[in-house]
């Protein structure tokens, strides 16, 4: 024990070495050595993993064993970001009142399966699953979404409960892959979209040609 203090290196005040548990202990007394150590600790490593071929085979299927998990991680945090970035933005928007002929603003619809209700933007889609307006758009015409709830002119417009499907889809995506694969996104929304029987009009379709996952179980709903 040095006479400076307490611990490895005399660091330590005595109230300080005293309060801490083994543990801890031991883990102050290896971040010394480590400091004193690690110039010919890591020269050791390195020459380790050059010339020991099983050790080094051991340490990469270690890294890639630890990858899915640690990309699920980051990928977890990053659509919490997204999500709450955009969270007041989405509170903010009036998702029961339209203003005919406003961008952005939401419409009322009648669908062919007899749903009448208000629809909504890709803005405010993409507000809701931290994307871009732009991002929707290129979703739909890549098949990634499989469509929209109603479409007037070029523009897509979506209920809320295909919003919401949507979302999910997405909070599972970033869950399941951290990579954020497209096919995957592709498949998981169509997965939420006909789990709650929701329906959707391919683009470039017209209203009579609108796929109703219904049709195979569930009821009709938007």
């Amino acid at each position: 024990m040095s006479k400076k203090g307490f611990g490895p290196g005399g660091q330590y005040k005595k109230t300080t070495w005293e309060g801490m548990d083994h543990d801890k202990r031991r883990r102050a007394r290896y971040r010394y050595w480590y400091q004193q150590n690690k110039e010919e600790r890591n020269a050791a490593r390195r020459a380790r993993y050059a010339e020991d071929q099983k050790h080094r085979s051991s340490i990469l299927e270690a890294a890639r064993s630890r990858r899915p998990e640690e990309r699920k991680s980051k990928a977890r945090g990053k659509f919490e970001d997204l999500v709450i970035e955009n969270r007041d933005k989405v509170g903010n928007l009036d998702l029961t009142t339209a203003r005919r002929g406003r961008k952005g603003h939401p419409r009322y619809a009648k669908l062919s399966n007899g749903w009448v209700g208000w629809v909504h933007s890709t803005r405010t889609l993409a507000l809701m699953v931290g994307r871009r307006p732009c991002t929707i758009a290129r979703w739909v015409d890549a098949g990634v979404l499989p469509g929209s709830t109603a479409r007037f002119g070029r523009r897509y417009f979506f209920s809320k409960k295909f919003m919401q499907a949507v979302r999910r889809a997405c909070k599972r995506l970033f869950y399941e892959d951290g990579n954020g694969s497209r096919d995957l996104l592709s498949q998981l929304i169509r997965e939420e979209l006909t789990r709650d029987g929701l329906s959707w009009l391919p683009p470039g379709s017209s209203e009579f040609d609108r796929v109703c996952p219904a049709q195979v179980g569930g009821s009709v709903g938007e």
